[in-house]
């Protein structure tokens, strides 16, 4: 039997209240609110970014702000770069 988070990440129909889910979307929320005060230049950055994204390529670069509801499902390539303006 799948997990509630097995689920999502599969792209089916989960459970938004299971306590693991909640935990998830607590943990990313908590990473993201950390990034808006960091530049990619800040000590702390890269280890930060690699706890929400975890695999993230060395050669991947995601400028803050940075909003995801999880994170551990997000899938970048090598040299990637992020930047969100308004």
């Amino acid at each position: 039997m799948k997990t509630e988070i097995e689920k999502m990440k599969s792209g089916e129909v989960y459970c938004f209240t299971d306590p693991e889910v909640v935990q998830s979307l607590k943990h990313a929320r908590q990473l993201c609110a950390e990034m808006q005060t960091m530049t990619v230049e800040d000590k702390g950055y890269r280890e930060t970014i690699e706890k929400l994204i975890p695999g993230l390529p060395q050669t991947a670069t995601i400028c803050p702000p940075f909003h995801c509801d999880h994170g551990h499902n997000i899938s970048i390539g090598d040299g990637t770069l992020i930047i969100w303006q308004r």
